[in-house]
């Protein structure tokens, strides 16, 4: 048996608006002009896409100078099974954890300061008390910055707010962004711009690429969910929206991004918007040339929801391509599903987008979308993670005991030099403790074969590891970053490395050590009262294409607010062997 419910970043109190009618509208069955065919020896399947144009919003010779603080609306994360009932401990529990035991609380970090925190997002929004969003999904981008004649600089998203800092976490004087000001998405670039950012900086063509949930301004489909994309490099500051509805019939939720050597690429999960449905995940696709070029108009494919071994994909993950292909990987894992909760799986699908490039040329009935299953180790849907709090609720806040994963989800994927690197959130145990704990899993995928070539675990002994995010280098070295904490251990932001020719990543490492429990009104307006826990890490390379900017959740000292007190750390990590 499934159980649905809607899981809401609830914004305190909540602003209603344009994002009502996403909430409220009908239940729609229609799918997609899609073509797909399947065959049945290997149950790979394979998708045809739609074309379609995507229409510049706008465009300024350089970023906007920041308007009047806007009000948030409610992000409308319809993730399913929030209120199924717990899964026996032996049923959750993966293969034996191997990787890091050990936590050192010194860290080892070059660069390393407080990013957002809730005060900040809700100050960029209309202020304390009045447009609180938890928890932080999170975007971390580092590049030049033409607007600060190529200064390296940091770019921070977070919901519906936006830091830009020097590689110090410093203002940056006179920039368009007036220095170390937070601002809401809102009002830098679109007004419903709300939720699930990422950011990416290509250093190919020195663009910053930024992405968000919005809703679409006009047309046949105004007010349904969009995902906006600004550009931002020397020929300006461009925005365009992705209509991600199909014609209103789909609440586009949870962006992912990637890019090949051809295209950017979005994937969305279709719900039906009153979340009384799920159908898939879509596919969209831009050239980069294009958007590079800021061009009044944009050509597109999309792939309507998607579906492989019978089961609608929830979370299709795109590949970061941070060396040239002209392929693009896609890989999505089972153990969270519209129609099950799975408790464990040893698969994971393996997607191919081809022939790209003819999307540049407007052929793109040339361009396939292929998905096939692999095999992988075992992994497992997670655990709630024992942290500091009280689990006492006074006046609407919880200190908060126990800290959700969420599920086990690829939040992040990389291609370099014919690799795949992703990891996820999985229930494990570790060595001889017999509580199950949450761990990372990771996979390094031959992309040209298809095939895993190497995969393990981490572990701590002890505590629990929630929401990785992992990032390979050209010299071997691999990082992940994740929020660490246990009964004794407040939430804090931790990172592992393993480097070239090592069986095993080394030694948890903290960057910012928590500094108390996690606090949230959350819990009391939540369906099932489960606490949140940020949706994502993130991992970015600096410019040199070698060394690791990490950022993650944890609790750092002095967030004053009422409301919550979660915050962001962002770290930079030696890239060497």
């Amino acid at each position: 048996m499934s159980f649905f419910s809607v899981r809401n970043k609830r914004a305190y109190p909540l602003i209603v608006g344009t994002m009502i009618a996403l909430i409220v509208a009908s239940f729609v069955t229609g799918l997609s002009k899609s073509t797909v065919h399947a065959a049945a020896a290997d149950q790979s399947v394979v998708f045809h896409g739609t074309p379609g144009t995507v229409t510049r919003l706008s465009k300024s010779s350089g970023l906007p100078t920041p308007g009047p603080a806007l009000g948030n609306t409610a992000d409308s994360d319809m993730d399913a099974l929030t209120n199924a009932p717990p899964l026996s401990a032996d049923a959750q529990t993966g293969a034996p954890a191997s990787g890091s035991t050990s936590v050192n609380t010194t860290g080892g970090t070059e660069h390393n300061f407080v990013g957002l925190t809730d005060p900040d997002q809700a100050a960029a929004n209309g202020g304390v008390g009045k447009a609180e969003v938890t928890p932080p999904d999170q975007g971390l981008c580092v590049g030049n910055d033409p607007g600060v004649f190529g200064q390296t600089v940091v770019f921070e998203t977070i919901n519906s707010a936006l830091r830009e800092t020097s590689v110090t976490g410093g203002a940056l004087p006179g920039h368009p962004l007036l220095g170390n000001h937070d601002v809401s998405f809102g009002n830098f670039w679109e007004p419903n711009a709300f939720s699930d950012p990422r950011c990416f900086f290509d250093p190919v063509t020195q663009t910053f690429i930024f992405t968000v949930i919005g809703a679409v301004q006009s047309g046949p489909d105004q007010g349904q969910t969009s995902t906006d994309i600004a550009v931002f490099n020397f020929a300006g500051f461009a925005v365009y929206q992705v209509d991600t509805s199909f014609g209103g019939k789909f609440f586009g939720d949870q962006p992912h991004v990637g890019y090949d050597s051809n295209n950017l690429y979005i994937t969305t999960d279709a719900f039906n918007a009153s979340g009384a449905g799920f159908f898939g995940a879509d596919l969209f696709a831009v050239p980069r040339l294009e958007l590079v070029a800021e061009l009044a108009n944009l050509h597109e494919v999309s792939f309507a929801p998607v579906s492989l071994a019978g089961i609608p994909v929830r979370t299709l993950e795109p590949a970061i391509s941070t060396t040239p292909t002209q392929i693009e990987y896609l890989m999505n894992s089972f153990p969270f599903t519209a129609t099950a909760r799975n408790l464990s799986s040893t698969q994971l699908g393996f997607w191919t987008v081809t022939n790209g490039v003819e999307l540049l040329l407007g052929r793109t009935q040339e361009i396939t979308l292929t998905g096939r299953l692999i095999q992988s180790e075992t992994y497992a849907f997670p655990v709630g993670a024992v942290s500091t709090g009280t689990g006492v609720t006074t006046n609407g806040i919880t200190s908060e005991a126990i800290l959700n994963p969420d599920d086990s989800r690829l939040l992040q994927m990389q291609f370099i030099d014919g690799h795949l690197w992703s990891a996820l959130s999985t229930s494990l145990t570790v060595g001889s403790d017999p509580v199950v704990r949450d761990g990372i899993a990771w996979f390094d995928v031959d992309a040209r074969n298809g095939v895993v070539a190497n995969q393990g675990y981490v572990a701590s002994a002890g505590n629990y590891l929630l929401y990785p995010a992992i990032l390979h280098n050209l010299e071997g070295t691999t990082a992940i970053t994740f929020s660490i904490t246990s009964a004794t251990l407040n939430p804090s932001a931790a990172f592992v490395v393993r480097n070239d020719g090592a069986a095993n990543f080394g030694g948890v490492q903290i960057a910012a050590p928590g500094a108390g429990p996690h606090f949230s009104f959350s819990d009391a307006l939540r369906v099932g009262g489960r606490p949140r826990w940020g949706d994502y890490s993130a991992a970015a390379f600096a410019p040199n294409g070698e060394d690791f900017w990490l950022a993650t959740e944890y609790i750092a000292p002095a967030v004053s607010d009422p409301f919550d007190n979660w915050a962001t750390q962002i770290f930079e990590v030696r890239g060497e062997s």
